[in-house]
């Protein structure tokens, strides 16, 4: 009997997303230590989300202190057993290895990740083998990654993009070191590909007809309160619905197009206004309950700059950032074989981009969305700028997985490129087979992870 389209394509999409969440829970066994990007921070934050989430002016917890005295940060010194607590109990943090000065800085995020990450994190915890509270939530990182795909390969389905094109695009977004990493720690950055896609969907839906406009707002409002950096995908929605509106200036006068610019201004204000007020409502709401005012923290004197920093304006401009630059490989996975690869991804994306464009139509909704991708890719750096002037005075780099939200946008924009250039289709599926194959390589064949003292607890995931 012959397989239905849709049975395939869910199959497809099955070993798609199986292959990425294994090297997800493989990477989780390789790493006991907590990540040097900031995880300390949103495990604590997890940790006290029942009761209330992390203030302005607070410092670590001591269940999150003990989970560092028994596992280390993958930093130099910082070793499992740092600093030397008898069988990890009674964490006094030995304050000349000073991390964050012991000031939690994640209460700029909402609380929405957390809390969710902490409610399913408390029946991961009851599956068989898994004994540790960070464990489970990590591995909750691999469940925000599978919806998140899902939710691209939908998208990828809107715009016609075949099963190959769309396992190709699915596959290489779900094994990029970024992601991996971002999935396998705890951190909102592990929303960043559901918060993008939900918009995504919502905006091809509106356009297609088939949704209301505000759809695209309530979507806007989910990305933006699982991480503020979400943002960025409201940012690609106000720019195309700007290149639509001016590709079709010269249309107001043919019957039925009337309305198409005002609900395009309604979608694009009230998803922009949406985002605003989210992040000033929190930062409000903070400021209210606050320990110690932002000012006065030890860690920001350093980043503070008395005046706007004119001067790395042109540095933010010309940063066009994707979420392949500058990836972030721990220990344990083949750097060697990754870091090119990520560069091949990272200038092979703008490359598609700019073939997109040349594709469409000069009109077309493509070649907006197009445009938008690029205007969200190069304004972040200069948005993020601002902001960290307006909020604390700062002039901090931008990561590249500030931008992971932006990744479902991109997909779609070069699906294009894919449905009418086999070739182009061939070298992302390469690609994509070539970053698995390293990742998978340093997953399974990696030196064992180093022993933890006494109290930490056994590892699941030791075979």
């Amino acid at each position: 009997m012959a397989t239905s389209p849709l049975k395939g394509n869910v199959a497809v999409l099955v070993c798609v997303v199986a292959v990425a969440v294994g090297i997800v829970a493989l990477h989780i066994r390789d790493h006991p230590q907590l990540s040097p990007i900031d995880e300390l921070q949103h495990l604590d934050y997890v940790l006290k989300a029942p009761s209330g989430g992390v203030r302005i002016g607070e410092l670590y917890g001591l269940e999150a202190m003990e989970v560092v005295a028994c596992r280390g940060i993958g930093w130099p010194g910082w070793e499992a057993g740092t600093p030397k607590l008898p069988d990890c109990g009674d964490p006094r943090p030995d304050l000349s290895l000073s991390y964050s000065d012991w000031y939690n800085t994640a209460y700029v995020h909402t609380p929405v990740y957390y809390s969710a990450t902490a409610l399913a994190g408390e029946a991961v915890l009851r599956l068989p083998g898994v004994d540790s509270s960070l464990v489970a939530y990590r591995l909750v990182g691999a469940v925000w990654l599978a919806v998140g795909l899902a939710l691209v390969w939908y998208a990828l389905g809107l715009v016609a993009v075949g099963i190959a094109g769309r396992a190709a695009l699915v596959g290489l977004l779900g094994v990029s070191p970024v992601v991996v990493h971002a999935s396998a720690m705890v951190n909102p950055d592990a929303t960043a590909l559901l918060g993008g896609a939900a918009v995504l969907v919502a905006l091809l839906k509106w356009e297609s007809g088939r949704w209301p406009w505000w759809t695209v707002a309530a979507a806007s409002a989910v990305a933006v309160w699982l991480k503020q950096t979400n943002s960025l995908a409201v940012g690609v929605v106000v720019a195309y619905l700007a290149f639509r509106a001016w590709q079709e200036r010269g249309n107001k006068h043919q019957d039925g197009v009337r309305a198409r610019p005002r609900h395009r201004a309604l979608a694009a204000s009230t998803s922009a206004l949406v985002a605003v007020v989210s992040v000033m409502v929190w930062r409000l709401w903070q400021g209210y309950r606050k320990l110690a005012e932002e000012k006065d923290l030890p860690i920001y004197p350093n980043q503070r700059h008395g005046s706007f920093q004119w001067t790395s304006l042109d540095e933010k401009l010309r940063a066009v950032v994707t979420p392949f630059r500058d990836q972030w490989i721990p220990e344990g996975l083949p750097r060697s074989m990754l870091a090119p690869l990520g560069g091949i991804a990272d200038v092979g994306l703008l490359v598609l981009l700019g073939a997109a464009v040349a594709l469409s139509a000069a009109r077309s909704a493509h070649r907006a969305l197009v445009s938008g991708v690029f205007a969200a890719m190069v304004g972040m750096g200069v948005l993020t700028m601002f902001v960290n002037y307006w909020t604390l005075s700062r002039d901090p780099p931008v990561p590249g997985r500030y931008g992971l939200a932006v990744l479902p946008f991109a997909a779609v924009a070069i699906a294009p490129v894919l449905r009418r250039r086999v070739l182009a289709g061939v070298l992302v599926g390469a690609l994509a087979g070539a970053t698995a194959g390293a990742m998978l390589y340093g997953v399974l064949f990696s030196s064992p992870a180093a022993d933890l003292p006494m109290g930490a607890g056994p590892l699941w995931w030791q075979w």
